[in-house]
């Protein structure tokens, strides 16, 4: 009898703390489960459809796959605002610009830490351009540049919310065509061109390489130009190497040439000469492009 009646409290304290025990789980479930909620990212940090990137441009004012003679490659970034008029670089911490061969070998790294993203600086507003023959053909890291062969162009995009994202575009990269080298004197006097000159001499030369466009600038592929003076009797009464355009015989060129007047000089010419009226004076320019050519122009005319 005691026995039973031993058993019986038994049994009903145990159900009654099976009771309490499932209680208790109840009560601390939804402050766990609240508790695993807060632990979770948030959901703009899962959701990476606002990080924004692409590559802008990859040529001399083009945003091409055949890349010829020059590279610029440009990147915009940004995480999406939602107004509409998100600014390029707005949430992003850096872009790591990334240039690989065809053997995942990288010829080119920079870290932009500001917009535009240029894998050769600048940006503001401009990247700089790397023109391949001013770099005798070959990368920053010394490697040369393989006419003809594809190259990844690679920006490792990082937000300031702690994202990243990868953006790649595949270019076939090629050296500039040889274009012709093109010289000419484009003036003699003050303002004109003539063959007649009387009493100042304002020679000057244009010279460039022809890149087939119709958009040739002055000075584009030239290293420099000799400008060189001869007398009656093929002797030098003056020379002077212009490294930039515009190329004229006296300096000046950014944008007019200085204009030698005979009479402010005496009627002499730099060397000491006397010029001499009425005869014919031989206008020569010697023109060497960076690539090594080189070629001669030259003009008569008569110092009246």
């Amino acid at each position: 009898m005691k026995f039973s009646i031993l058993h019986s409290k038994v049994f009903v304290a145990l159900r009654l703390f099976l009771r309490v025990l499932i209680l208790l789980s109840a009560i601390a479930a939804p402050a766990s489960t609240a508790r695993a909620a807060r632990d979770l990212p948030s959901e703009s940090f899962l959701d990476k459809s606002d990080l924004f990137t692409d590559v802008v441009q990859t040529g001399r004012g083009n945003n091409a796959d055949d890349v010829r003679g020059a590279l610029n490659f440009r990147v915009r970034a940004f995480v999406d605002n939602g107004t509409g008029n998100t600014r390029d670089g707005e949430g992003i911490r850096n872009v790591d610009m990334i240039i690989l061969d065809q053997n995942d070998r990288e010829v080119q790294r920079r870290r932009e830490n500001t917009a535009g993203y240029c894998a050769f600086g600048g940006g503001e507003p401009n990247c700089n351009t790397y023109v391949f023959a001013d770099h005798n053909n070959r990368w920053p890291n010394g490697d040369p540049i393989r006419s003809g062969e594809e190259y990844t162009l690679r920006a490792l995009v990082r937000t300031t919310d702690g994202r990243q994202a990868t953006v790649e575009r595949v270019v076939v990269i090629r050296l500039a065509d040889r274009g012709n080298l093109v010289g000419e004197v484009v003036q003699t006097g003050r303002g004109d061109n003539a063959d007649d000159v009387g009493g100042v001499l304002n020679f000057r030369v244009r010279a460039f390489i022809d890149n087939g466009s119709g958009n040739n600038r002055d000075g584009d592929g030239i290293r420099n130009v000799d400008m060189i003076i001869l007398d009656p009797d093929d002797r030098e009464v003056q020379r002077r190497r212009e490294n930039t355009a515009g190329y004229c015989a006296f300096g000046g060129g950014e944008p007019n040439c200085n204009t030698y007047v005979f009479a402010d000089h005496d009627d002499r010419w730099p060397n000491g000469d006397p010029v001499r009226h009425g005869e014919d004076y031989t206008l020569r320019a010697v023109i060497t492009a960076k690539d090594g050519r080189r070629i001669t122009i030259n003009r008569t005319v008569t110092i009246d």
